[in-house]
């Protein structure tokens, strides 16, 4: 392309001047014709309507990423290291065992060197895998949606999720304990506006219940119909705890309603319900650490090994590397439509520059001519200045015409701004006419310190 483009434009100026009269060449002297001007000012005009495309979307991006760093989370990301098990079939299907094998890693995973807490979840905050579900509040016919979570150990002191209200699980929530729930603060909002969520009920239609939940007690489990919940369908859980929002998916997405569950109270036999087995199979461990995070990944590893050598790890990584990654692709594309704005930018200067350059180098004789007839310096200079804000001004407003109709496709890669946004287009239609004047100063310097004894004398 760039050979291309030195031939394109070689070619044309090449041509014409082949062309053009023996007789008028040596007339007109290095003088140039008025068409030459013309076109040499177009293409500094679309340098600089270029530039502020690319720089009102670079500006976009920027306002963005700037809003994006300043999401609250609901959780503190520093000093946490996550560990995802996918817990083979066959060797964790039922209950007993899989309740082993997570005891076993919490205390592994909590005798380690600088843990100072450790928790277990199946789905992590900003990760791939959202479980919704839907429950009814007591007092009301209409089923909502939220997402559900299940947790064990200290969970929410490990991912500093802050406890707004209430109690975290203890170990009296077992599968024989009273069902038990924490909500976020999202679904106390929703549900409960102005209230507290601590004492209220939900029924919860399509969880895996234990036999706490069910009309009976723990003599109502055994065979499948007894796993049902009751005659009535109700599985009835208590809010002892309120949490802050954590982010379940994205850092764009708003907070959602979401609700805690104690591990060994959504779990019912695998085979029978395969949600369940979903709910409690896929384990993201938590440590809270103060020790080296590469260290304590090293160490997290071996406890793995220790407790079932067999099992595979499907991903460990820091919680500042999820959260990193969840901003990653905007940071590329702020740098990439940066850079490419910052290359048109100066692009447009040199190009605003060239065409001022010339302009004063062939008008010297011109120039000269009014100095000699008591035209002062200051009034040669703003001469060649209007003629820099003439190039700038309209090249600024074709671009902001452009940036319009560019930006509205961007509209899906921001987040917290209008793609209109009057700040950025201000700001850079600015920007862009003070480098348009910047350039145009040395022309204009020189424009204005010409000696008309030279100047009269230049042909």
């Amino acid at each position: 392309m760039a050979l291309l483009s030195g031939f394109a434009f070689g070619l044309v100026p090449a041509l014409r001047a082949t062309r053009r009269p023996l007789r008028d060449s040596l007339s007109h002297g290095t003088r140039v014709a008025s068409d030459g001007h013309f076109l040499l000012g177009t293409l500094a005009v679309a340098e600089v309507a270029l530039a502020l495309v690319l720089l009102t979307g670079a500006g976009l991006l920027i306002r963005s990423f700037a809003k994006l760093q300043q999401v609250q989370l609901g959780f503190r990301p520093e000093n946490v290291v996550s560990m995802k098990l996918e817990l083979s079939r066959g060797r964790y299907d039922d209950q007993a065992r899989l309740t082993s094998f997570r005891g076993a890693m919490l205390d592994a995973l909590g005798a380690l060197p600088g843990s100072e807490s450790v928790g277990v979840t199946n789905t992590q905050p900003l990760g791939n895998a959202v479980l919704g579900w839907t429950y009814t509040p007591e007092g009301e016919s209409d089923a909502r949606r939220a997402v559900m979570v299940g947790v064990g150990g200290d969970y929410f002191r490990s991912m500093g999720i802050s406890l707004r209200a209430g109690r975290a699980f203890t170990a009296a929530d077992g599968a024989n304990g009273t069902g038990v729930v924490i909500v976020s603060e999202a679904l106390e909002h929703e549900v409960w506006p102005g209230e507290s969520a601590l004492g209220k009920r939900l029924r919860i239609a399509d969880v895996p219940a234990p036999p706490s939940f069910l009309p009976g007690g723990a003599a109502a489990s055994g065979s499948r119909s007894t796993r049902r919940a009751g005659p009535d369908g109700e599985r009835w859980v208590t809010v002892v705890g309120v949490v802050s929002d954590a982010l379940r998916k994205k850092l764009v997405d708003a907070p959602s309603a979401g609700i805690y569950f104690p591990f060994d109270q959504i779990y019912e036999t695998m085979s029978f319900n395969p949600a369940s087995r979903t709910l409690a199979a896929n384990l993201h461990f938590t440590v809270r650490t103060t020790a080296n995070i590469a260290a304590t990944e090293r160490a997290m590893r071996e406890a793995v090994r220790r407790v079932d050598r067999d099992q595979p790890i499907a991903s460990i990584q820091s919680m500042n590397d999820v959260v990193a990654s969840q901003r990653a692709q905007p940071l590329f594309r702020m740098r990439i439509l940066g850079a490419f704005s910052m290359v048109a930018a100066v692009l447009a200067m040199v190009g605003t520059y060239g065409v001022l350059a010339y302009s004063v180098t062939e008008r010297t004789r011109e120039i000269g001519i009014r100095m000699a007839l008591g035209a002062e310096s200051a009034r040669v200079m703003r001469m060649v200045v209007r003629r820099t804000l003439i190039l700038g001004v309209t090249g600024v407003g074709m671009g902001a015409v452009g940036a319009l109709a560019a930006t509205r496709v961007m509209s899906r890669f921001l987040f917290g701004i209008s793609p209109t946004d009057p700040t950025t287009f201000v700001a850079t239609a600015a920007l862009l006419t003070g480098a348009a004047l910047l350039a145009g100063l040395v022309p204009a310097w020189r424009a204005s310190s010409v000696d008309p004894a030279i100047a009269l004398r230049h042909e």
